[in-house]
């Protein structure tokens, strides 16, 4: 593969995730997720706030799909449609 080529998949790489990133914070943290994320946009009142919960959300499921990914490489389970959908995007 050309040089130009792996650039070019990486600045693609780069701005699409930019984009979802955006989008999800424009369209889903501002629109029906408002009641949690507001929390982020006030005065903070203690140490946490509601906001955290995705933070707290998006680090269970990466370490679930860590232990998946475990499970699998091991071949400790041979067929499971719901580790299976975990690991296929590693």
């Amino acid at each position: 593969m050309q040089i130009l080529q792996i650039f070019g998949i990486i600045l693609g790489t780069v701005i699409g995730m930019e984009f979802i990133a955006w989008s999800s914070h424009k369209f889903l943290m501002h629109g029906p997720l408002w009641f949690i994320h507001k929390t982020h946009h006030m005065p903070r009142h203690g140490r946490f706030e509601l906001n955290d919960v995705f933070k707290t959300l998006r680090l269970k499921h990466f370490k679930l799909r860590g232990v998946c990914a475990h499970i699998k490489e091991r071949n400790l389970l041979v067929h499971d449609d719901f580790f299976s959908f975990f690991v296929i995007f590693d």
